[in-house]
């Protein structure tokens, strides 16, 4: 297979894997289907609510080791199966603002009741996680000087795993895309 083939089918690899991550969540399986997912945040140790940025309908909290926190965006919590058969849950604290979310929260579940894995942070907003084919997806932007802060002209894809040997998430691949420009035709 030819490099510029090869670049083509990562990019469209890429797309297809960022528009599976875009979907609502409103439709969570396995053992979160029944989950609050808001409920579950609040109980998370580390994790506290903001009552200064909190409204009627959405909450903010904050979570220790983070520099910033978000609301809990449980309309864009995703859920999947892994690999080795448990469950992830990926729920985004959106900041309010044009750059999104800055932190994702990572649950597992065996089946049971879910366990609180770590946060994944893009410390440049815009981040998007969801899990699908049994690993754990993570995006965010990577901005050149001249990109406004809506429009990043590259991001990077980190594609985990959760170990529990090792109590957290291990990369396992991670692919940059550049949004600026199609691929060159030319090898």
């Amino acid at each position: 297979m030819s490099d510029r083939r090869r670049f083509s089918l990562t990019l469209i690899s890429l797309a297809l894997l960022i528009a599976g991550g875009s979907a609502a969540g409103g439709a969570l399986t396995g053992p979160f289907g029944s989950v609050d997912v808001v409920k579950l945040v609040l109980a998370t140790p580390g994790v506290g609510r903001d009552g200064t940025l909190s409204t009627q309908k959405s909450v903010w909290v904050n979570v220790e080791g983070q520099p910033s926190g978000g609301f809990i965006r449980a309309d864009l919590a995703t859920a999947g199966q892994t690999i080795d058969g448990d469950w992830l849950l990926a729920v985004p604290l959106d900041s309010g603002k044009a750059t999104g979310s800055f932190v994702a929260l990572v649950y597992r579940s065996t089946g049971g009741a879910p366990d609180y894995v770590a946060a994944v942070n893009s410390k440049r907003g815009l981040l998007r996680a969801w899990v699908r084919d049994g690993h754990l997806f993570v995006s965010a932007p990577i901005f050149s000087k001249r990109d406004q802060p809506c429009c990043p002209s590259a991001e990077v894809v980190e594609r985990m795993l959760y170990s529990p040997g090792t109590g957290g998430l291990i990369v396992v691949t991670t692919q940059r895309a550049n949004l600026a420009k199609p691929p060159s035709p030319h090898p």
